[in-house]
């Protein structure tokens, strides 16, 4: 969820602020592998397959601005101007600090 941040359990398991728990960490690789799937399926042309694989990205992690910003674009081309405006608006709303801003 935007906006909660979690916070990584020590050795001791006592909560520190500024780390990502484990399951942060493995959420926000498997978007990345989504997203990694949906553009390299976008190069071979899998239309389908990259909606769905970007799709995946972005209901793991929301917040992961590289795959809502080509989310964005693939319905922008596809003529769904409105859902690709809404997921370009989105990332106006992310904090500076979110993973791969850019």
């Amino acid at each position: 969820m935007r906006g909660i941040r979690t916070y990584g359990i020590d050795r001791d398991g006592i909560e520190v602020p500024g780390q990502d728990s484990k399951r942060e960490r493995w959420d926000l690789f498997e978007a990345q592998a989504a997203h990694a799937d949906g553009m390299l399926r976008s190069a071979s042309g899998d239309t389908k397959g990259c909606i769905q694989a970007l799709e995946r990205a972005v209901e793991i992690k929301p917040d992961y601005a590289p795959a809502v910003l080509s989310l964005g674009s693939v319905e922008y081309q596809r003529e769904r101007k409105a859902a690709g405006r809404k997921l370009f608006l989105s990332l106006l709303s992310m904090p500076d600090d979110t993973p791969d801003w850019v």
